[in-house]
């Protein structure tokens, strides 16, 4: 991985963690309740609310960290989150499920993928009896990785696949408690550059041009504040545009 790469890396994590640390940048107007993952895959929301484009839009952002997308949705259901910046996977699982909420934008194909700690680990057909983690059973990582092992046919009960918060699966590898994760980036870069994990398949290689994330937001919230909607849309495409 080149220098310029590991910057990258480097810069969205210190903008996640200012997220996290300071909540809302945007400043009094529409409150507007935000959830989000710690991946890279939401960039355009932490641009968009850095570079202060919901406050000259006199949106007042609260932000809400989850660490899977099954989490997120049930928050949406329960009505603590009004939009979501989260996996396709979940959301969809969620309609099925009756839940009113609707995808208005997307945000992110593929960018995930397989890394291994164990060493005998080189392939999906050398998971059987492994443990291998994913962010949840609702999130996308978990159903590409029974897709890859149905794909070459194995039994996904024949792999231990636990859910686990993203940010502790690095240590998990470099311990040896875990033989390997499909998980998110930044993580997945983190690990194979510290050296913790080595890359078995990029998601993008188990379904090209897969969906991954989307900007989903709950059918409550359009029909009670259909223009804010409007204005988060257009925010959320100007910053893709800034990426």
């Amino acid at each position: 991985m080149d220098k310029k790469i590991i910057g990258i890396i480097a810069a969205v994590i210190i903008i996640i963690a200012a997220i996290v640390a300071f909540g809302s940048f945007g400043g009094s107007g529409e409150k507007v309740s935000i959830g989000y993952l710690p991946s890279d895959h939401d960039s355009a929301l932490f641009v968009a609310n850095a570079s202060g484009m919901y406050k000259d839009a006199g949106i007042e952002v609260e932000l809400h960290e989850y660490n899977n997308g099954g989490d997120l949705m049930s928050a949406m259901a329960s009505g603590k989150v009004d939009v979501g910046y989260v996996g396709i996977t979940p959301v969809l699982s969620s309609i099925q499920k009756g839940v009113p909420v609707k995808i208005v934008a997307g945000a992110q194909t593929e960018g995930s993928g397989l890394i291994a700690s164990n060493a005998n680990v080189h392939s999906i057909t050398d998971l059987k009896g492994k443990k291998v983690a994913t962010p949840g059973e609702a999130s996308i990582q978990n159903m590409l990785l029974k897709y890859e092992l149905k794909n070459n046919g194995m039994d996904p009960s024949s792999v231990e696949s636990p859910g686990m918060k993203v940010a502790s699966m690095n240590d998990a590898l470099k311990t040896g408690s875990l033989d390997a994760a499909l998980t998110y980036e930044p993580f997945v870069s983190i690990a194979t550059e510290l050296n913790n994990a080595t890359m078995v398949k990029k998601s993008g290689d188990i379904y090209p041009n897969h969906p991954c994330c989307v900007v989903a937001v709950s059918d409550k919230f359009i029909n009670e504040k259909p223009d804010t909607v409007a204005k988060i849309v257009d925010i959320h495409k100007q910053a893709t545009e800034k990426l």
